[in-house]
Parts: structure tokens; C-alpha cells; sequence
């Protein structure tokens, strides 16, 4: 469904992003393109922004709202956010979604506070946000396919510097071209980077029901150097991880066209002592991953736990597990995403959850900080993310259940959205927020639409600028006709 606001809500002129602006002129002058060499005009903001929408929960918008614009034409398509809670004291600044809509997908940058859009990019798969390369902010994009069921990536990461051109890309080194997993890409301050990938592998997997000469998808990562693209280190998940491990459900036929995700690995970053800190779904747990050795140092969660998990810890199918301080000094702060189920899709907890978690590797104990809960009280099927902000608010991506929410680092809620009806097919595998100068090479799109009376006409310009954050004021100018 679209929506076109026919009543939009006033706003300050003051603007940002490509949200869509408002100038109401009136009057023959204007019909005569007559006008002062400069006018500012009235402005009202003419993207939607709902509040509270009782129609939007209950799918009577469509289960992923979304609105098309006057200056862009029907192809410039964005989504419709729902405010269920907005307080004053939310800080996220700028917010980055993977708007995924069935098999379709594009990268979106809203303002968090107004809900305005303020970009939407070409069709492609996982947007990480924003990191630094060479110096310089760049947004990360995967471009390429999503395989399922099993939900991986075969692509190749995109680098767009702030007038989002392509400055560079990166794919996963000794595969077959765009074999890149979209789960992780990630920018390190050691001039690296590091990128994952699922291949196709032949197993015996008659230890979980299947056939002997079976296939599973061996989840590899690598660390290269941004440069030169040397591999600097690579490990393999079926070299070191037994396939009996697994808590997933052997639920494919095990062959080279469907082959057992077995440890789906999500999530990926390099510690300060330079070892891994790797998430695996299927696993039901984190593991800490030796640079040296490629050995495991410790499991949290799943088979064999190194961990005494404390109440309230215990975790499943997690996504996005991330160092929150440093782990050479013990014990260190982590979060993560709990998904609150297990493979078989069966609930294991009464709803997913953001986690912030204290981890002891000395006395191998792991105890709860903080838990965020969901407005909404269920479990998520997939995806999700865990952000802890500059201010120490903490923002979590409820992944496939289409919202994200802000809250205190003691778990108080802030600010609560929808950008699709909770349960639909619309989803983000993470929402991370980051202040970003977006300057497009492309010219602002404007729409200019009539309305004549018996004694005027008036005219109504429409305008947006896909992209860019440094509009303050929009101002029409015009020249006198010869």
C-alpha cells in the first residue's frame, strides 16, 4: 500500500534529510512566475510520520506501510513509522535499517527523533551502518543474494563514501566470486577487515539423522588486510566444531543443493587481546576464538558451556554479540541479542530480549546486567541487534519483528517504533544508529502541482534530496519571465 499525506503535520522550516518538504505558495504572481529574485516560502513536512496509530497495528495500512513522494515519482518507495513511545530524552541520532519487504530490500537512513526518511538506497541485502576506512565515515552495504531457507549471503560488501559513491568493495578471498556472506563485514583500527563466508561442504551426517555423504555449510571467516587483501588469518567452523554440536534441526535433505546450516555463524568482531569473538545461531552460543592458534578459548552457551550461566543469562539463537569493555581485564561487559527460541522455532523463553551481560572468565561465571524487553512480548524468529550509544542509552533492532526501541542502560524504554506491523514479512537484520554528513552528487528532485481557482492559481513545490543531511532551509528562487 502507499500513502501520500493529503494533510501534512506543520513543521519548523528548519529541515534534514530527504524528508519529504512542503512549499505552499499562492497567489498569480506565483501562476506568472513573476516572483522576487528570492522567496522563502511556507513549509510543511509531507512525509508520514504516524503516532500511536491504532490502523497501523492492526494491518489496516498493510502489514509494511510505506509511502511514495510528489518530487520523486512512484519508484522512490520508503517506509511508514509508527511512534509508540517518543520521549524527549531518546538520543539516537541518525538510525540505519535493512528495510526488507519479502525478497525485496533496500538500505534506509530515518531521523529517529521525527521519524523523517533521509535516504533510501539501491536494493541489496544487510546495511552494517557506518564505519571508518582509511580515515574517512563510509557506509557498509552487501549487494547480493539472500539463499534460503538457510538465510546466508553469497555477495560482496560495497564501501559508499558520504556523496554515496562506491569507493571500494571487498569479497571473501580463495572463493568463487560473490560467495561473501551479508551477516558480518567489519572495519578494524589494525587496517584490516573482517568478512565471512558459508561453503558448501561435504560431511557425514548420519550423527544428526542424515546421510553419510551429506553436505553442510562450513561457516568460515577471515581477517585481510585492507590493502593488499592478504588473508592474515582464516577458520573454518567444520575443522574445529563437530557437526553433532549443533542444536539446529536436521530439516533439509543434506545434499549440495540443501545443505545443513549447522552452526550459522551472525556475528563477528576482533577483541583487544586480537583474538574473535564469533556468534554462532545454530550453536545456541558465543565463542572466543584464538588469533594465534585458531583454537576455541572459551564457549558461552550451547554444548560443552564454559560458563555457570546466573539467572535470568540463558540465551537462544542469538544474533550480535558485541564487547562493550575491555576483555583483557576480567570481568568485562558484552551484549548481545536473544532471540528467545530455538531451532526448532519452538519458544524457549516467554520473549526475545537485548542483553547486557557480565562476564567473568577467571571465575567462569556469567551474570545479568541489564535485560531489555520488547513492548510487544514475543519471541524473534530471526535477526536482531544490541547497540550501546555514545550517551549510554543502549538500541535494540528487534530484527524480524520489524521495530526498535531505545532505552536507559538500566532498561527503561525511551523510544519505541515500528517501521512494518509486528509479524509481518517486513523486517532489518540490525538497527544501529550513528550521526552521518550524507552529501549526494545528485540534484534535489522537485515537483511543481496546480490548483486554479475563478480568480487565482496557486501552486504547491514539492521537494526532497535523497540522501543529504546538511539541508537547514529550503529556499525557492525564481527569476521574472522575459
Amino acid at each position: 500500500m502507499s500513502v501520500q499525506p493529503t494533510t501534512p503535520t506543520p513543521a519548523a522550516i528548519s529541515r534534514r534529510g530527504a524528508g519529504i518538504a512542503q512549499l505552499l505558495l499562492g497567489g498569480a504572481a506565483c501562476a506568472a512566475a513573476a516572483l522576487a529574485a528570492v522567496a522563502v516560502a511556507p513549509l510543511a513536512r509531507a512525509d508520514t510520520v504516524l503516532y500511536n496509530s491504532s490502523t497501523y497495528e492492526s494491518g489496516a495500512l498493510g502489514t509494511g506501510p510505506n509511502q511514495t513522494f510528489v518530487s520523486t515519482g512512484s519508484s522512490f518507495v520508503a517506509p511508514i513509522l509508527n511512534y509508540l513511545t517518543n520521549s524527549s530524552t531518546a538520543t539516537s541520532d541518525l538510525v540505519f535499517i535493512t528495510w526488507y519487504r519479502g525478497s525485496v530490500s533496500n538500505p534506509v537512513i530515518f531521523d529517529a527523533t521525527t521519524g523523517s526518511i533521509v535516504y533510501v538506497g539501491p536494493a541489496g541485502g544487510a546495511f552494517l551502518g557506518v564505519q571508518e576506512y582509511k580515515g574517512e565515515p563510509v557506509l557498509t552495504q552487501f549487494a547480493g543474494n539472500i539463499i534460503l531457507p538457510a538465510g546466508y549471503g553469497q555477495g560482496t560488501f560495497l564501501l559508499r563514501a558520504s556523496n554515496y559513491s562506491v569507493v571500494d568493495s571487498f569479497s571473501f578471498v580463495g572463493l568463487a566470486a560473490n560467495m561473501t556472506d551479508m551477516h558480518e563485514f567489519v572495519l578494524t583500527s589494525d587496517n584490516t577487515a573482517l568478512l565471512q563466508a558459508y561453503n558448501t561442504t561435504a560431511a557425514d551426517l548420519t550423527v544428526v539423522g542424515g546421510p553419510s555423504d551429506g553436505y553442510v555449510l562450513d561457516c568460515v571467516f577471515q581477517e585481510v588486510d585492507v590493502d593488499t587483501r592478504e588473508v592474515l588469518f582464516q577458520w573454518s567452523t567444520l575443522e574445529h566444531i563437530p557437526v553433532n554440536d549443533t542444536l539446529a534441526v536436521f530439516a533439509v535433505s543434506g545434499n549440495h543443493s540443501y545443505p545443513f546450516d549447522y552452526c550459522h555463524m551472525n556475528s563477528l568482531e576482533k577483541d583487544q587481546a586480537g583474538n574473535y569473538l564469533v556468534s554462532f545461531r545454530g550453536l545456541s552460543a558465543v565463542y572466543s576464538i584464538s588469533s594465534s592458534t585458531g583454537d576455541i578459548l572459551w564457549k558461552m552457551g550451547g554444548a560443552d558451556n564454559s560458563f555457570t550461566f546466573g539467572d535470568g543469562v540463558e540465551f537462544y539463537y542469538q544474533h550480535h554479540a558485541r564487547l562493550q569493555s575491555d576483555i583483557r581485564s576480567s570481568p568485562f561487559n558484552m551484549t548481545l541479542f536473544d532471540n528467545g527460541m530455538e531451532a526448532s522455532q519452538e519458544d524457549k523463553e516467554a520473549y526475545g530480549r537485548g542483553l547486557l551481560l557480565s562476564v567473568d572468565t577467571t571465575a567462569k561465571t556469567v551474570t545479568l546486567v541489564t535485560e531489555f524487553k520488547p513492548s510487544f512480548n514475543t519471541t524473534i524468529s530471526s535477526q536482531g541487534s544490541v547497540q550501546i550509544l555514545d550517551s549510554g542509552n543502549v538500541l535494540v533492532g528487534w530484527g524480524a519483528d520489524s521495530e526498535f526501541s531505545e532505552y536507559t542502560i538500566d532498561g527503561k524504554l525511551l523510544r519505541d517504533a515500528q517501521f512494518a506491523e509486528v509479524g509481518s514479512s517486513s523486517a532489518s537484520y540490525r538497527c544501529l544508529s550513528s550521526s552521518w554528513t550524507g552529501a549526494p552528487t545528485t540534484t534535489p528532485a522537485l515537483a511543481l502541482v496546480s490548483a486554479s481557482s475563478s480568480s487565482s492559481t496557486s501552486w504547491t513545490a514539492y521537494v526532497s534530496w535523497n540522501g543529504d543531511t546538511r539541508v537547514t532551509t529550503w529556499v525557492l528562487a525564481d527569476a521574472a519571465s522575459s
